[in-house]
This record gives C-alpha cells, sequence and structure tokens, in this order.
C-alpha cells in the first residue's frame, strides 16, 4: 500500500513514544514526521490550542491584527484595554484585544474585526471598526512566544462591550505603566504608535 503523504509510519510512532519512554529527545527528522502528520490530521483552520498553538509560534514570525481603539473623555485620552487569562502568556495583565490571522479569515481585515468583536468584544458583528482598510503600520516584534508582525489597526467601538471584556484606560495610565502590567510592546509601540494616527484624525 502506498504510504499518503506526510502520514506517521507504524515504526516511526513506536520509535517516538519508545524515545519518550525512555527520557530521550527524538532526532529532528523524527519530531518534523510526527508534527506534520499531526498538524495535518486537524480540520483547515482548527482551533489550536494554548500548547500547540505557542508551538508553532515558536517556529514561525505570526501575523497578528491588533485594532487599537481610542476615545476622548472630557479632553483626556483613553484606550481599550482587556486582561489577559490566566492561562494564556503574559497572564493577568491588560492587553489589545488581537488575533493572529487564520486560513479561514478570507484575506479580509472586515472579517476579522468581526471575529474579532464577538470573540473577544462580546459585541455584535460591525461593533468593532476599522477607521482604514490597511494597518497604519506594521512592525516584526520579538515577543514572550516567538516573533509577531504586528498589524496596527486604528479602530474604534460602535457599541459599548461588557465589563468582562475590558475597561477604558486614560493614555497616561498606559505609558506610566513600567510594572509590565501592560504587555510590553503593546504599552511601548503598539499604543503609542496607533495615537500618533488618531491624533491626525481629530
Amino acid at each position: 500500500m502506498k504510504k499518503e503523504k506526510n502520514s506517521l509510519s507504524i515504526k516511526a510512532a513506536k520509535e517516538f513514544c519508545r524515545l519518550l519512554e525512555q527520557g530521550k529527545k527524538p532526532d529532528q527528522d523524527l519530531l518534523r514526521e510526527v508534527a506534520a502528520t499531526a498538524l495535518n490530521l486537524l480540520p483547515e483552520a482548527a482551533v489550536l490550542g494554548t500548547d500547540l498553538f505557542s508551538a508553532v509560534w515558536r517556529q514561525a514570525v505570526m501575523a497578528t491584527v491588533e485594532p487599537v481603539c481610542f476615545r476622548d473623555k472630557a479632553g483626556n485620552v483613553e484606550v481599550f484595554l482587556a486582561t489577559r487569562a490566566n492561562d494564556e502568556s503574559y497572564p493577568g495583565c491588560l492587553h489589545i484585544c488581537g488575533t493572529p490571522i487564520r486560513s479561514s479569515d478570507k484575506k479580509n481585515f472586515k472579517f476579522i474585526s468581526d471575529r474579532l468583536a464577538t470573540a473577544e468584544y462580546k459585541i455584535l458583528k460591525g461593533g468593532l471598526h476599522l477607521l482604514f482598510d490597511q494597518p497604519v503600520e506594521v512592525k516584526v516584534v520579538p515577543e514572550e512566544r516567538g516573533a509577531v508582525l504586528s498589524l496596527a489597526f486604528l479602530a474604534e467601538l460602535k457599541s459599548s462591550p461588557p465589563k468582562t471584556a475590558g475597561d477604558w484606560y486614560s493614555w497616561d495610565e498606559v505609558k506610566n505603566n513600567k510594572d509590565n502590567e501592560i504587555v510590553p510592546y503593546h504599552r511601548d509601540w503598539l499604543i503609542p504608535t496607533a495615537l500618533k494616527y488618531w491624533k491626525k484624525r481629530i
């Protein structure tokens, strides 16, 4: 019988398990064969889960859509931030809600913003509005999980997310936070970069 592309032979699978049981590390060829087979068994655009996603992220730069929402409140600039879950990277830190681009996103930023609106902001589709069709700036940023190709977007909230989704914080609070209570590259690059373009609009 012809071996299917990227399929894992029974012999290779047994060898992989044997090495793990002995506390030994399989060689790279075997690791690649096992990883490729496992990934190809997943359906297209499957939810990878935190552990698998982080493992993939270590090996490749992830392009992430990161919409930054500002508002003017009595002359003070505020930015909307959410709190990361305790089982994610940067546990408990404030951050901009973003997402890696998935194969199912149809190369459409509007589709991605609608996915973020419902999944992260807990509002209806269309409630997170991208102010421009393209990111205002793009930068490769080294971070805890690997490297991120950050696509910084300006956005606005057309409806109010529930408190469980996040809250508004003054720009002064954000820029003066030096205790890493905010994801560092969000505080140091993403938010100030987006703010520069937002100020040009008002």
